[in-house]
């Protein structure tokens, strides 16, 4: 029984950290970094699937790319048509993993 209150405390705590208003905070911004941190969570997730040995200059390289392609997606969106922060966080990690997908691909072609 414990468990399940330590569970709701958690919970709770979760759903009141998410409840920010879109005054108290930049919702480009926060798009920027989710962008970002969904195209570092894609390229950690490349290096860590293969079985070849770790080379930072081409995780580094996948970073650059990665980074530079979700800032430009994230630059064609206007985020106060969205209906808050959560949208808005959805929307640039999506985004982060997208612009990460499509430079992968465009490198093997």
């Amino acid at each position: 029984m414990a468990s399940n209150s330590h569970t709701y405390t958690w919970l709770a705590i979760l759903i009141s950290l998410l409840d920010v208003s879109d005054d108290m905070v930049e919702l480009e911004l926060v798009l920027v970094a989710a962008a970002l941190f969904g195209a570092v969570l894609n390229v950690v997730k490349g290096y860590t699937s293969h079985d070849s040995p770790f080379n930072p200059r081409l995780f580094l390289g996948g970073l650059i790319a990665a980074s530079i392609a979700s800032l430009a997606a994230v630059s064609l969106f206007d985020v106060s048509t969205l209906g808050g922060i959560l949208p808005v966080i959805v929307l640039g990690i999506l985004t982060g993993f997208g612009a990460d997908v499509a430079a992968s691909f465009t490198k093997k072609l």
